[in-house]
């Protein structure tokens, strides 16, 4: 992922920390997390707890995005807002992830390629889809 620092984005690895600016590297490319509380020296605390737990729900989960994953939204402390570069957005909450994204996963490719513009996936055992 990258996260904007002032006016540049820059890269976070897998354990939270931030790295060096880049310019050689096309960052733009790479999804970006938005809601962590970024300073010069990286995430503080909470934003790191927050940053590794996105990550750990988005490894083994099953999602297929084949529109390629362009946002992560953290700012609700409860719920991530998942957004392609389609423009369609997948919302869970951030502590059931794994098994929400697990669950419609196995669902996904049977939704019209047209399909929804919002996949709502924090009740249990429903998916609600809006376009």
């Amino acid at each position: 992922f990258s996260v904007q620092v002032g006016d540049q984005h820059r890269l976070l690895d897998r354990d939270g920390d931030l790295l060096p600016p880049c310019d050689d590297l096309f960052v733009d490319a790479l999804p970006v997390v938005r809601g962590l509380e970024v300073g010069l020296e990286g995430l503080d605390e909470d934003s790191r707890a927050q940053y590794l737990h996105l990550l750990e729900a988005l490894d083994g989960t099953g999602w297929v995005w084949s529109e390629g994953l362009a946002d992560a939204d953290l700012r609700d402390p409860d719920e991530v807002v998942l957004q392609s570069h389609k423009q369609v957005q997948v919302v869970v909450q951030l502590d059931e992830a794994p098994d929400q994204l697990a669950a419609a996963a196995a669902v996904w490719t049977q939704l019209d390629t047209e399909g929804p513009t919002r996949v709502e996936l924090r009740c249990e055992n429903q998916i609600g889809l809006s376009h």
